[in-house]
């Protein structure tokens, strides 16, 4: 069963309250995608400040942004969860090529 978007995007606040410092996540972006079984996954997008998306952080930071986003989920949901980080250029890039498809859903820290 699907956990509803204010589960989500509580979660998705609470860890971003929670990841302070540097690479600075300016939102957490996301979307329910289904896998090639046919299950539910919640896909979200940690988005950089561009200027510490380049050169990419080391794997340690990025892990350790990625459990705070899980950890933060887990108490709210039970989907899969698939972290990937852009940044904010990136994101932007993305969603203006794809007019026409779905797109995420924006959680800010604001």
């Amino acid at each position: 069963m699907s956990p509803t978007m204010p589960k989500i995007e509580e979660g998705l606040r609470n860890a971003l309250h929670k990841l302070t410092g540097s690479p600075r996540v300016t939102a957490l972006d996301y979307m329910i995608n289904v896998d090639a079984q046919g299950e539910e996954y919640l896909l979200v997008y940690a988005i950089l400040h561009d200027d510490d998306a380049s050169p990419v952080p080391p794997r340690e930071q990025l892990a350790g942004i990625e459990g705070i986003i899980r950890d933060e989920l887990e108490k709210q949901m039970g989907l899969w969860v698939s972290v990937r980080f852009r940044s904010s250029a990136e994101q932007q890039h993305e969603l203006d090529r794809r007019s026409v498809v779905a797109k995420p859903r924006r959680v800010s820290a604001a």
